[in-house]
């Protein structure tokens, strides 16, 4: 009943505005747990990587190099990934196509993103000037004005956004604990946690798989067990797949933020939810307030 209210209001409220103000649907493709869409990038064709834990929109270097484009460069910016940080050039004034308009991106961070079709990333800054829908299930995305839905009054899980970084963050109970975790739609994983988390809760103890994980700039080696219960809003799932470091490894997290002398922290983030949890969903997602709504959504017949 929930869903069909949700639902029936934000058609309401998008009828109301001009097709300007919503993107028309644009399929993409789950690839190895990433968002892929078509953009076109000084006129040449490739995809953008949706990946809503990244603070900056990046570039593929391999694009460039694929293509020989000529760029013009701004600063060096330090960027910190799951297991290393690294110093990186940064592009302006790029010509983008994507959702059928045309613009100019800056601030475009040199990223790996694997094979030179892979052309952008899209992260915070991307995420800010909408409310973005993901049909994972139906593997489709649009964009809407956040001036058509109260998206505040739909909320149905616990997010915030992250007071140091402003990344979405989003409150889950996995084995019966509440636990504050980045929203990462670029992780092609479930979920993962720090190991002191998962040591509290026993996983350690627990017969667990072991293997490489890659991050931005490194890799690590990782354990996984399985969580019993895992509640993400309204929905409980079970036997979830967790994965923490292995003894000795790190993984970097938004660190708790406290501003100046002021004693009101933000919450603690203990671990990330990826892809492999999300798939399931219908999300909306206003990443500049802070609200979410997951559903289960009607799939194509």
């Amino acid at each position: 009943m929930m869903m069909q209210k949700f639902l029936l209001s934000l058609f309401i409220s998008l009828s109301f505005y001009s097709h300007a103000n919503v993107s028309p649907w644009v399929d993409f493709e789950l690839q190895n747990g990433h968002i892929k869409f078509p953009v076109t990038v000084e006129g040449k064709k490739g995809f953008a990587i949706l990946d809503s834990g990244a603070q900056s929109n990046g570039i593929n270097k391999h694009f460039i190099n694929k293509h020989n484009l000529s760029l013009s460069t701004g600063e060096r910016v330090w960027v910190k990934g799951v297991y290393s940080e690294e110093q990186r050039p940064t592009y302006n004034e790029v010509a983008v196509t994507l959702f059928g308009k045309e613009s100019k991106m800056s601030y475009l961070l040199e990223s790996s993103l694997g094979h030179h079709s892979n052309a952008l990333l899209f992260g915070a800054n991307f995420f800010r000037d909408f409310i973005t829908q993901i049909d994972y299930p139906n593997n489709k995305i649009r964009l809407i004005n956040k001036k058509v839905a109260k998206l505040h009054e739909f909320e149905n899980v616990e997010t915030q956004r992250h007071k140091g970084t402003g990344l979405p963050i989003v409150r889950l109970e996995v084995s019966g604990r509440a636990i504050w975790m980045l929203l990462d739609t670029g992780n092609a994983g479930g979920i993962i946690v720090k190991r002191s988390l998962a040591k509290s809760l026993g996983w350690l103890e627990l017969e667990s798989e072991s293997h490489q994980s890659f991050g931005a700039n490194s890799a690590g080696q990782m354990h996984s067990a399985l969580a019993d219960s895992v509640k993400f809003g309204p929905f409980e799932l079970n036997n979830i797949q967790i994965t923490y470091p292995a003894e000795g490894q790190k993984i970097h997290l938004l660190e708790q933020y406290q501003s100046g002398r002021s004693r009101i922290r933000g919450k603690r983030v203990q671990g990330i939810v990826g892809t492999s949890l999300l798939q399931h969903f219908l999300l909306t997602l206003d990443y500049e307030r802070g609200h979410l709504h997951v559903d289960l959504p009607q799939t194509a017949d």
